[in-house]
């Protein structure tokens, strides 16, 4: 599943970042690294961006750079 696809209120785990070397490196120095818990905060109304929490921060993101990382949910 990718980030894009979870539900507001959805936890889960990062897997992977499925993206160009230059595009992973940013999201890897905003936290977005393998087996990190990640939760959807808030989805915009036409769906981008959207607000994720991960580390104790919101980091707002576009769909662009959501559906490049891979996860597992972990709750509902």
């Amino acid at each position: 599943m990718l980030l894009s696809e979870l539900k507001p209120g959805q936890t889960a785990v990062i897997k992977a970042v499925k993206t160009g070397d230059l595009h992973a490196r940013r999201l890897y120095e905003m936290g977005f690294l393998p087996r990190t818990r990640v939760s959807l905060e808030h989805v915009a109304t036409l769906g981008s961006p959207i607000i994720v929490g991960i580390r104790g921060f919101s980091i707002i993101l576009g769909n662009h750079d959501a559906s490049s990382i891979e996860v597992e949910v972990i709750s509902a």
